[in-house]
């Protein structure tokens, strides 16, 4: 019953999105409703702490459509960027970098 109504909010009335793997929702209006309002230090601070602890980028990416304080989509976007960053660099490290004797050989055959 509860995989049949979270399918209809997702797909027919498309207001969660979930992610199967790391089974977090994303509201995806929540955040015009609940977070424009917000302000002060140690709620930032906590709304930080929290956008860390998500491990779906693209869930975030769904909030911060409906966010407008400015502060608040500071602290998504600058999330977002590094968590983006880390992926690439994972990516990065799987491949060792050819030395300059491999490039000139290279160069050598192909140029």
């Amino acid at each position: 019953m509860v995989a049949k109504l979270m399918d209809k909010l997702e797909n027919e009335y498309h207001m969660i999105k979930y992610n199967k793997n790391t089974h977090e929702i994303a509201i995806v209006h929540w955040a015009k409703y609940n977070m424009n309002k917000l302000g002060g230090k140690p709620i930032m601070d906590c709304i930080s702490s929290e956008l860390k602890k998500v491990q779906d980028v693209s869930l975030l990416k769904i909030v911060l459509e409906e966010v407008a304080k400015e502060k608040v989509r500071a602290l998504f976007l600058k999330e977002i960027k590094e968590r983006e960053g880390r992926e690439k660099n994972k990516d990065d490290d799987l491949y060792e970098k050819p030395s300059e004797e491999e490039l000139r050989k290279v160069r050598q055959l192909y140029g």
